[in-house]
């Protein structure tokens, strides 16, 4: 950490420490408890991690940090309960497809323990009933309000400690164009072009992609690369409308029980195997079978060939979500050649897809390259290649941007925003994030299955400190599990900052003495 970081932690506990003046003893000095946080994949997520143990401690817990990088990390947190180490962890989940039933289903219905990612092992009945009906509700204004019930259960349950809503700053060289900065957080590549240099575009990113296949890939940083190579069948713009990709049409049948895709034709996988129908098909069963992210297609029954270029998707129930779930990079079509060896345990390293670029090789802790698609199916891309180098260190990722050592950074640190707008040949770009943080409790340990010890940590947290003074006010405290750009959004919060209601809570459970 360094030292504007080590200013911060000491700032953010005296002023927790000012509002406890004169409340006594801190109370049970056996209460421990661990927290697991990535390095390098959130900013400021070490950070972050120390203002939290601070504030804890200022209410009477001994808080112990776990720091891991992040493939280990995602290995270490997203297990079934018997398997778990951890007492609080740290994510993001981006509701990556604009629509409620993406930020909660996956989160806290009790169906998806991993591998999937209710990884807080919450489970509400209500809650559970609530989002299965939005998912075969055709109304949209019912589906709307059967979200906002569920959200008000969630944020009563305090399942996480709900605490910010992450804002999105990224740093680009300014003889980049064309770069597209989308709100669910990918930074892609497919029509940009350099000015007065060869057209090999380095892009910094914080974490390494865990794996490429399209049924393991759980983060954004993998999707974000992959993206580049695997196209989806319906593609979600910048405008969060839903655009063709691989398919040019959707329909539902008048009953909402299947809908039919016309696929787009002429279209070749990098290794040369057509897209058709048959592909689609392999894809999409696969994914059903195996992935963690199965639950997009939840309601799916039967995936039917009707003609080389027809797929139509049958459904057990109406699913109000599925058009917005196909844009979903995971659902990504991938050659059924590079599937099958995959799935005979032949090493395949990249994606084989048929996106404007080809992968081309991974540098373990290091960097993907992809080259150009010459043989791409729409308009040939600009860029000779494209290489996503894996820098954790926020400072060396600003650094190597200053120097032109790479040409674009995602997640400024809040710290040097203000400074790199005067530097030249940088440009600084804000948008719109669709990811909240968040640390969750495993609710499989006796302790927090007390609502009171989880809305009590929610009181013991200041979100708005961390927001202003960790991030500069880059971003903004979390107001519901999901953020207000969310079909289903409702506010509900945030919990306010209230060290003595924090405690009060901690007593009553037994936690902590008077």
């Amino acid at each position: 950490l360094n030292e504007k970081g080590l200013l911060v932690i000491l700032v953010l506990t005296l002023v927790a420490a000012l509002f406890l003046g004169g409340c006594g003893d801190n109370g049970n000095d056996d209460t421990e408890i661990t927290l697991y946080h990535p390095t390098g994949r959130y900013p400021q997520d070490a950070a972050v991690a120390e203002a939290v143990q601070a504030m804890l401690a200022d209410v009477g817990l001994t808080v112990n940090l776990e720091t891991l990088d992040w493939g280990t990390y995602l290995d270490t947190v997203i297990v079934p309960p018997e398997e778990a180490e951890h007492d609080i962890f740290m994510l993001g989940w981006g509701t990556m497809t604009l629509d409620a039933d993406y930020g909660l289903y996956a989160l806290f219905h009790s169906s998806q323990f991993p591998p999937s990612n209710n990884v807080s092992y919450y489970d509400n009945e209500e809650v559970d009933a609530l989002l299965d009906e939005a998912r075969v509700t055709a109304d949209r204004a019912e589906r709307e309000a059967l979200y906002h019930e569920a959200i008000n259960i969630i944020w009563e349950d305090a399942p996480w400690i709900f605490l910010y809503d992450e804002g999105q700053v990224n740093g680009v060289r300014d003889n980049v164009r064309g770069l597209i900065h989308h709100p669910l957080e990918n930074l892609s590549a497919w029509d940009a072009w350099i000015e007065d240099e060869d057209q090999d575009l380095i892009i910094a990113i914080g974490a390494e992609a865990e794996n490429l296949d399209p049924i393991t890939m759980m983060s954004s940083p993998a999707a974000t690369i992959s993206e580049h190579m695997a196209e989806t069948l319906i593609y979600l713009d910048v405008d969060g409308t839903l655009q063709p990709q691989l398919a040019t049409s959707w329909e539902p049948s008048e009953d909402d029980m299947y809908w039919d895709l016309t696929l787009r034709e002429g279209v070749e996988f990098h290794d040369g195997t057509p897209f058709n129908a048959e592909a689609v098909k392999v894809n999409l069963d696969r994914f059903m079978a195996d992935a963690p992210f199965a639950f997009l297609l939840g309601e799916v029954s039967e995936v039917e060939v009707v003609e080389e270029y027809l797929v139509r998707i049958h459904l057990e129930r109406p699913f109000a979500p599925i058009a917005s779930h196909l844009s979903h990079s995971f659902i990504a079509m991938h050659s059924p050649a590079s599937l099958e060896a995959l799935d005979e345990g032949e090493f395949v390293e990249g994606p084989v897809g048929t996106g404007p670029f080809v992968f081309d090789g991974w540098d373990r802790g290091q960097q993907i390259k992809m080259v150009r698609n010459d043989n791409y199916w729409g308009d040939a891309p600009q860029l000779d290649t494209v290489t996503f180098r894996f820098i954790p260190d926020e400072g060396s990722r600003v650094v190597a941007l200053e120097t032109g050592e790479v040409h674009a950074i995602m997640a400024v640190p809040p710290s040097e925003i203000a400074r790199l707008q005067d530097v030249d040949g940088v440009d600084i770009v804000e948008e719109t994030s669709v990811r909240v943080i968040y640390l969750g409790f495993n609710q499989d340990l006796e302790l927090f299955q007390d609502v009171r010890v989880r809305q009590a940590l929610n009181y013991a947290v200041d979100k708005e400190a961390i927001v202003n003074t960790i991030f500069e006010g880059v971003g903004s405290p979390s107001t519901a599990p999901i953020v207000p750009a969310i079909f289903g959004y409702n506010e509900v919060g945030p919990y306010e900052y209230n060290p003595e209601r924090a405690r009060e809570l901690l007593i009553e459970a037994g936690v902590i003495s008077e």
